[in-house]
């Protein structure tokens, strides 16, 4: 394997998230490499293969569960292999936030490859909140050359770093490419009657998951709603999060879906509930009314259009009650003003590596 571009991801939404980029390179005539780490393995093959796209190495899964600095070695060691096999001329995309994407990076730079950053300069400016997310984000920053922020916001952020504007480019967020290519039909005539949980952060574990159950457990029989609650791909948190459901049995849970299986649910709620940022993205594309159960996000741009509300356990039922008497918001459309972009991101970036990979190929030997 010998790619001018290497795309790596570990996670599922890693991969949602980079196969538009895969598609945009593939028309460009510069098809990338595609490796999946050994995080959530499993889950990311079946993520790029329900957007049409090929996998040229997936590692084994890592031991689980193993403390963080011990995973962040096995999947670094993972990538040292990988990486071994690229030309030092290439390019290593990274995306996001994850154990994955940060050790790919520091893999890169030990081998004195080029990293770009996909949705970089995101922040909700906690280390803690979310933890350990916050702080790898910031670390992929130190590591890449590159950096692609979804909106201004995040390019602000950059910039208030220390980042060159030189090296910054606003995209919009290729989340959004991948939904606009997935995205159901409106149901026609369909009743929404179905409260959506999805809460996996570390920040709300324990007493803040179990106040956020027993609240939307108690919501939803009090306005006729079905609560569902998604798992999460993670083994060792899905039994966390079945052990704190077995208290509330008018909850339901459900197995991770595939992308298009959850758009279709998610089409068909009434609310969510959630910590998740690739939700707290498409859900303003949905118009479904989202609470963000977490101190701080670092997405504030839902929260500014208004498609998005921060909520705590100490106001989590009131939050629920004004939202089902509130009318929902008009969805947003893929327009460049629109929270999260227009949908076209992979495009914009697949673009620019070329013009990056062209202008080193020029350089004098």
């Amino acid at each position: 394997m010998d790619p001018q571009i290497l795309l790596v991801a570990g996670t599922r939404p890693e991969a949602i998230k980079l196969a538009p980029l895969v598609r945009a390179l593939d028309r460009l005539g510069m098809p990338p490499g595609t490796v999946v780490l050994g995080q959530h393995p499993g889950a990311a093959r079946e993520a790029f293969e329900e957007h049409g796209c090929r996998i040229d190495r997936c590692l084994p899964p890592v031991p689980h569960p193993l403390p963080p600095r011990e995973l962040s070695a096995a999947l670094r060691e993972q990538a040292r292999q990988v990486l071994a096999e690229l030309p030092g001329s290439g390019w290593l995309l990274v995306h996001g936030d994850t154990m994955s994407a940060h050790a790919a990076a520091l893999a890169a730079r030990a081998r004195g490859l080029k990293v770009a950053h996909v949705e970089a300069g995101l922040r909700s400016h906690r280390l803690r909140s979310p933890f350990p997310e916050e702080w790898l984000r910031r670390d992929i920053t130190r590591l890449a050359q590159r950096h692609y922020a979804p909106t201004a916001q995040a390019r602000r952020n950059l910039l208030a770093e220390g980042v060159p504007g030189a090296a910054i480019r606003v995209t919009g967020n290729t989340g959004i490419d991948s939904l606009r290519r997935l995205l159901p039909r409106p149901l026609q005539g369909a009743t929404r009657r179905t409260l959506v949980l999805a809460l996996h952060r570390r920040e709300n574990q324990g007493w803040r998951m179990r106040a956020a159950l027993a609240t939307c457990a108690r919501m939803a029989q009090a306005h006729a709603l079905e609560a569902r609650y998604l798992l999460h791909p993670n083994p060792r948190l899905a039994d966390v999060q079945q052990q704190a459901l077995a208290r509330h049995p008018t909850i339901g849970a459900l197995q991770p879906l595939a992308q298009r299986a959850l758009l279709d649910l998610l089409q068909g709620a009434r609310l969510l509930v959630t910590d998740s940022g690739g939700l707290q993205e498409e859900a303003p594309y949905l118009g479904l009314p989202t609470l963000v159960y977490r101190r701080a996000t670092e997405r504030p741009e839902g929260i500014a259009s208004g498609h998005l509300q921060l909520s705590a356990p100490s106001t989590l039922e009131a939050d629920i009650t004004a939202l089902l008497h509130r009318a929902p918001r008009r969805p947003a459309c893929f327009e460049p003003e629109a929270p999260y972009g227009d949908g076209h991101a992979a495009g914009r970036i697949a673009v620019d590596l070329l013009a990056l990979i062209a202008a080193r190929r020029r350089e004098p030997a």
